[in-house]
């Protein structure tokens, strides 16, 4: 018997892919990835399901909801969108890494599409309508 063990995320963040059926474009949510099982397991489902990656989104800008943004912004040549409300949480990614022992796969990258309440991203003929939820951080 053969078992494989992953390593486990420092900051265990449910990542989602939401995407049109028709169009197949899609937006990664919230890309926490640390390891690289996970970034393969987000490439794997948008290769397995051809789909064309429009947006990188976060919900907000904390370290564990950001990780992956660089990386999966500059693969697929999507939008990175977030609130700019919390743009100077991506500037002490590298301190909030150190904090926790870890050393930054990849540098944060600059908003390109900011994101604010009453805004709409669509997804082929769907849309996703934006609200603001300050609390949690400036720009939740």
């Amino acid at each position: 018997m053969v078992i494989k063990k992953f390593p486990v995320n420092p900051f265990p963040v449910n990542t989602y892919i939401l995407h049109d059926e028709d169009t197949k474009e899609c937006a990664i949510i919230d890309p926490g990835c640390y390891w690289g099982e996970e970034y393969d397991q987000i490439d794997s489902y948008i290769e397995r399901n051809d789909l064309k990656v429009k947006y990188v989104l976060l919900t907000h800008l904390h370290l564990d909801h950001a990780l992956a943004v660089p990386y999966f912004a500059k693969k697929y040549n999507a939008d990175f969108c977030a609130n700019s409300k919390d743009a100077f949480l991506l500037q002490n990614a590298p301190a909030q890494a150190a904090q926790y022992g870890l050393q930054l796969q990849y540098m944060p990258i600059a908003i390109t599409k900011e994101l604010n309440e009453g805004d709409v991203v669509k997804l082929g003929d769907k849309e996703l309508n934006i609200f603001e939820v300050p609390g949690h951080t400036p720009g939740s």
